[in-house]
């Protein structure tokens, strides 16, 4: 309602936060040449969602589907945000 008071929190999502590349992930990067470039190109923010993308699934299959469909993406130049299906 109007006229009322809300606390909110901000939490910075700052481009120096470490994160770690999955070894499936990585391992994958290495085999296709192309995709490793294009992903050590992006920013740290972007290499995160990939990450993020790629972990936030509790099952291994999909994360596996995604790992693959991660590398497709990159190799074809293609964003997360393009076709990021599982």
């Amino acid at each position: 309602m109007a006229g009322e008071t809300v606390e909110a929190a901000v939490t910075l999502y700052s481009e120096e936060r470490e994160f770690t590349v999955p070894i499936a992930f990585k391992v994958a990067l290495l085999k296709k040449p192309a995709a490793l470039v294009r992903f050590r190109k992006l920013s740290r923010l972007r290499q995160r969602e990939y990450i993020y993308w790629i972990n936030e699934i509790g099952l291994e299959a999909i994360r596996k589907r995604r790992i693959v469909r991660a590398i497709e993406m990159l190799s074809e130049g293609r964003s997360l945000a393009s076709g990021s299906g599982a």
